[in-house]
């Protein structure tokens, strides 16, 4: 159980590191392999493109808060007394 949670946290911080990378070097998506996403939502009408379009950006620049929190309670969770 707790091997779960070390990975949690561990995929959590790889996370962050990409989102870190991505950020201070620059990467422009829509470059890359991901730009399918990018032509996709540039297909969309605006009403519909602007909330997917939020989401998806928390999603890659906050997602990796929930692997860290879910792994540290795990971990947290293991030592506490009853």
């Amino acid at each position: 159980m707790r091997g779960r949670a070390y990975l949690l946290v561990t995929l959590g911080l790889l996370w962050l590191a990409a989102d870190l990378w991505m950020m201070f070097t620059n990467i422009i998506l829509r470059e890359t392999r991901l730009g399918i996403i990018a032509v996709a939502l540039d297909r969309l009408p605006h009403p519909i493109s602007a909330p997917v379009f939020f989401v998806l950006w928390t999603t890659v620049f906050f997602g990796w808060t929930v692997l860290v929190i879910i792994g540290l309670r795990r971990l947290l969770r293991g030592r506490r007394p009853n």
